[in-house]
C-alpha cells in the first residue's frame, strides 16, 4: 500500500492518486516566542482556537484525509538546552493537552469528541469511494429568504451499502462563510431527506445517517465549566543562599584561551567539552581622555543575549529574541568613561540556535554564537574597533561557577575590582551575574491531577532541580505590555526526591537580581458552577 504525504497543506487545492491513502502533517497550532503578544507575534503564530483547528481537521477528513497528525497536541517543555532560537521554555501553551499535561480545556473535550465521531463514521470512511474533488455546492437562505447557491457552502458524502447492516451515511458540511448562514441539505441514499441546518461562520460538521455528531463551532458549556486553582502558601522554600558568579574569563588558566580576537562561542564549548548557553569574554583598553558619552556596539547573532560590565559594573544588558540566525549588532550605552585603563568583561548567552536549516533562508552551515564580529567603543570623539586594534582578548567556555559545585568552583568571586563610574553607577550600582539555592521538601500531591511549578518573575538564567537542567527563565514581558511571557514553569514529578531527602533548586541568573520572591506553586482545574474558561487564544487558566 502506498501513502503520501502532505506538509503544510493546501487543502482545497492539493490533488492525489486516489489509490493513495493520504496522511496530513501537520496541522499546525503555533508555539510561543519570548517577549511576542500572542496577537502580534514576530514570526508563526501564537496559537489557535478549539473551534478553527476542529474546521480544518473536519474539512481534511471530508476530502478523504486517513491519517492527521497535530502540531502540537502536546504543548511540551524545553528541558536543557533544547529550545531553539527564541522559543520559549513553555513551548506550545495552546496546545490540546498543556505543557505541562493537563488537559486544555475546552480544547481537550471538544477535540474528544472530534476524534470520537471520527471514530464511529470510520467505517463508513473507510469503504466508500473518497469524496475528494466530488464537493456538492449547497443551498443557503440570503437576506431576502430566499434559497441560493454561493460556492463557500459545500457537503461532502460517503456512503456505503452493506446487506446486513444495510445503507449508511457520512456526510461533512462546510460554511466557508464569514457569516452565519442556514443551508439546506439533501441527504439519505436517495437524496430526498432534506435537513434544514443553521452554520456558525467558518464552520464544519459531520452528520451520520442525518444525524450531527459533531460541529466545530458547537463546544459545550460543560468543556468551559472549570476554574483554575493556584496554591503556594503549602511549600516552604528552605532558606536562600547566593554568591556572585565570577566576572570574566575563568581564573583557572586552563579555561582562558587568549587571542588577538574572542573564539566563536559554538567552537568554544563544543571543543572543550562544555554543554553551556554561556561564554566569557574579557579584554583591556585604555582611554586617552574622558569621554563623555561612550558606548560598546558588540556584533553577534539573533537569538542572543549579552551582559556587559566596565571595571566589574554592570552596564547593561543587551539582546535580540528572534526566531531566526544572521547578524545582529547589540548596542550598550555606558555613560561617561574616564581616562586611563578599564577593562571589558561580557557574558554572552545563546537564546538557542534556529532550528531551521537551509529551509526559508536558513543557512546550512554552522551556526554560530558570542562575539562574531568586531567590538566598538563608540564615542563623541569617534568610533574604536577594540578587536582590531590590537587588543589580547580572553575567552573562557561555559560559567565560572556550575550547578553541581554552586559556589565552591569559583576561586575569586571578586576577581574585578568593583568601583563606580560613569552616569550608570547609581542605576545599576554592583549589579553582576549570580547564582542562587534554595531547598524544600517534595510536598504531597496528586499528579493525575494537579501540576507543581516554579513562580519566578526576575532575572534571566537557568534553572536545575537536582541535577536536572529545566531550561531557560525568562521575566521579559510581552511587548509593552506587563503580562509576563512565563512565570509558570512546571516541574515533573520524576525530577523529585521521593525518598524524603530534600529538593535542591540552583539558579544562575545573568541580571543578577533577587530571586527570594521565587515561589512554589501547586494548581489544577476543577469543575465550576459557571463557564469560567473560553475557547480563546491564550486565555489564562486554562493552561499555566
Amino acid at each position: 500500500m502506498r501513502f503520501a504525504y502532505i506538509l503544510c497543506s493546501d487543502l482545497l487545492h492539493y490533488r492525489k492518486n486516489l489509490s493513495q491513502r493520504i496522511f496530513f502533517t501537520p496541522d499546525e497550532g503555533g508555539f510561543q516566542i519570548w517577549g511576542d503578544e500572542p496577537a502580534h507575534p514576530s514570526d508563526y503564530f501564537w496559537g489557535r482556537t478549539a473551534n478553527s483547528m476542529a474546521y480544518d481537521a473536519l474539512r481534511w477528513f471530508a476530502r478523504g484525509g486517513t491519517h492527521l497528525n497535530y502540531y502540537m497536541f502536546w504543548g511540551g517543555y524545553n528541558r536543557g538546552r533544547a529550545a531553539a532560537a527564541g522559543i520559549m521554555n513553555g513551548y506550545a501553551t495552546d496546545a490540546v493537552l498543556c505543557s505541562s499535561g493537563e488537559r486544555h480545556q475546552p480544547k481537550f473535550d471538544h477535540f474528544s469528541a472530534l476524534h470520537t465521531a471520527i471514530q464511529h463514521a470510520a467505517p463508513v470512511l473507510l469503504e466508500a469511494p473518497t469524496a475528494l474533488n466530488q464537493a456538492i455546492d449547497v443551498e443557503h437562505r440570503n437576506e431576502a429568504g430566499e434559497w441560493e447557491v454561493s460556492g463557500k457552502q459545500r457537503m461532502f458524502v460517503y456512503q456505503t451499502n452493506r446487506t446486513r447492516r444495510g445503507n449508511r451515511e457520512i456526510v461533512f458540511v462546510e460554511n466557508e462563510s464569514k457569516k452565519s448562514v442556514v443551508v439546506r441539505l439533501e441527504v439519505g441514499i436517495t437524496r430526498k431527506e432534506v435537513l434544514i441546518v443553521e452554520m456558525s461562520p467558518q464552520s464544519a460538521m459531520l452528520l451520520k445517517d442525518g444525524s450531527i455528531q459533531f460541529d466545530s463551532s458547537a463546544i459545550p458549556s460543560s468543556a468551559m465549566a472549570y476554574e483554575r486553582k493556584l496554591q503556594s502558601e503549602v511549600i516552604d522554600m528552605l532558606g536562600w543562599s547566593s554568591c556572585a558568579e565570577a566576572i570574566g574569563a575563568s581564573p583557572d588558566e586552563s579555561k582562558t584561551f587568549v587571542r588577538s580576537k574572542p573564539v566563536e562561542q559554538t567552537a568554544l564549548n563544543i571543543d572543550n567539552g562544555v554543554s553551556s548557553d554561556f561564554s566569557w569574554y574579557e579584554t583591556a583598553f585604555e582611554v586617552n581622555e574622558t569621554l563623555d558619552t561612550a558606548s560598546i556596539l558588540v556584533e553577534t547573532q539573533k537569538g542572543s543575549a549579552m551582559v556587559l560590565l566596565v571595571d566589574g559594573v554592570f552596564q547593561g544588558d543587551a539582546y535580540n529574541r528572534q526566531h531566526a540566525e544572521g547578524n545582529f549588532t547589540l548596542t550598550f550605552p555606558i555613560g561617561s568613561l574616564g581616562q586611563g585603563h578599564h577593562v571589558l568583561a561580557i557574558l554572552s548567552e545563546s537564546l538557542g540556535y534556529h532550528n531551521l536549516i537551509g529551509r526559508w533562508g536558513a543557512s546550512t552551515k554552522a551556526k554560530t554564537k558570542g562575539i562574531t564580529g568586531d567590538v566598538i567603543l563608540a564615542s563623541e570623539k569617534g568610533n574604536r574597533s577594540l578587536i582590531d586594534g590590537g587588543n589580547r582578548w580572553k575567552s573562557s567556555p561555559g560559567l565560572n561557577g556550575s550547578e553541581k559545585g554552586f559556589c565552591r568552583e569559583i576561586v575569586n568571586a571578586s576577581k574585578s575590582t568593583l568601583r563606580p563610574h560613569g552616569t550608570n553607577a547609581t542605576k545599576y550600582d554592583y549589579l553582576r551575574p549570580h547564582w542562587s539555592m534554595v531547598m524544600f521538601n517534595t510536598p504531597t500531591y496528586d499528579p493525575k491531577f494537579q501540576a507543581l511549578f516554579l513562580k519566578i518573575t526576575t532575572g534571566r538564567g537557568h534553572q536545575w532541580l537536582n541535577g536536572h537542567n529545566m531550561g531557560r527563565w525568562w521575566n521579559i514581558t510581552r511587548g509593552a505590555t506587563d503580562s509576563y511571557s512565563q512565570q509558570y514553569y512546571f516541574i515533573p514529578l520524576d525530577y523529585l526526591e521521593s525518598n524524603g531527602s530534600v529538593n535542591r533548586l540552583v539558579l544562575f541568573d545573568a541580571l543578577g537580581g533577587d530571586l527570594t520572591s521565587s515561589q512554589l506553586v501547586l494548581s489544577w482545574l476543577e469543575t465550576s458552577n459557571s463557564s469560567e474558561l473560553l475557547d480563546q487564544v491564550d486565555f489564562f487558566g486554562a493552561c499555566l
